[in-house]
């Protein structure tokens, strides 16, 4: 893992997993050599754990982003669908990542209802 000269701060490394033929994003941030962080908004995860601890943790990512999909389901029964480019689609869904929401849909939730719907992102950028 590289060092940013300028903070002094460990880079987070991007990463994703194949869940149900979507593509889920998490990061890695190495806090020592024993530790690093892991966020996941998809699988609504964000902590520190031991390296030795790691490859557990994302044998069982998918199982934790489908669990939170169960429940986001539960608490939004209704869908709305529409069309987009592949271009538009990556640039949606990477926003919707470096903003820390779960999902694209509660970041396009929030953009559209605010406050009002509930939703916070949490992760790098906001909390």
């Amino acid at each position: 893992m590289q060092f940013n000269q300028q903070d002094s701060q460990p880079e987070v490394s991007e990463h994703f997993v194949s869940v149900r033929h979507r593509k889920i994003f998490y990061t890695l941030q190495k806090i020592d050599d024993a530790r690093v962080q892991l966020k996941c908004p998809a699988a609504e995860i964000s902590r520190v754990i031991m390296n030795k601890d790691l490859p557990d943790w994302l044998m069982n990512l998918p199982r934790h982003v489908l669990e939170n999909k169960k429940k986001q389901e539960k608490e939004y029964p209704h869908m709305i669908r529409f069309r987009v480019s592949k271009e538009d689609k990556e640039v949606i869904e990477k926003t919707a990542f470096d903003e820390g929401y779960a999902s694209v849909s509660d970041y396009l939730r929030s953009l559209t209802l605010g406050d009002e719907s509930g939703v916070r992102a949490y992760g790098r950028n906001r909390v």
